[in-house]
């Protein structure tokens, strides 16, 4: 039986949620733990931050960019 608020496709779930709580405050080690941490096909990573409106987020992008990676909004029934 399928929740009314589930969305009608079918998605597959990552193998290993990597869930990282840090402060925007100061989120070069955050990036750097980005730069260096190798994620399979079936990973991904959820960053949590503290001081949210500190973050520099064009800044954070670039350097996720340069790591191969890129930012998903938040958004319900997305899949990871």
């Amino acid at each position: 039986m399928r929740d009314k608020g589930m969305p009608d496709h079918k998605t597959t779930a990552p193998g290993v949620v990597v869930a990282v709580g840090a402060s925007a405050a100061d989120a070069d080690p955050v990036e750097r733990f980005l730069e260096a941490f190798h994620l399979g096909e079936q990973c991904c990573v959820v960053i949590i931050l503290q001081n949210r409106e500190a973050l520099d987020e064009e800044h954070f992008r670039e350097k996720l960019r340069g790591a191969g990676r890129d930012l998903t909004p938040i958004a319900d029934g997305a899949p990871l």
